[in-house]
């Protein structure tokens, strides 16, 4: 029973670093339509979301871990965060053209 919990959660885990991928596949995709600045700008977009999801992870593993209730919450949240972002699954895309 334990270790299907701890399983549960920690692909939680995994889900939302997925979904901070795709956050930041929909930031890039929709901020940079020319490459001036590209690897600046990419380098921010990065750290940002780098930053969130590190800050979610630790909301989520503080939440869960003062109250295993919340677990099914969280499944909840990632499910549909992970849905709405579903556009943005694909690991490759290409800049829009100006």
């Amino acid at each position: 029973e334990n270790d299907v919990w701890i399983l549960d959660h920690e692909q939680r885990h995994f889900d939302i670093s997925e979904i901070y991928a795709r956050k930041m596949r929909k930031a890039v995709y929709e901020s940079l339509t020319r490459q001036d600045n590209l690897q600046q700008r990419m380098a921010e977009i990065y750290n940002d979301f780098m930053r969130q999801c590190s800050e979610k992870q630790d909301e989520y593993d503080s939440e869960v871990y003062y109250d295993s209730k919340r677990q099914e919450a969280w499944n909840t949240w990632v499910a549909n965060e992970l849905e709405a972002l579903e556009a943005y699954k694909d690991t490759t895309f290409e800049l829009r053209k100006l």
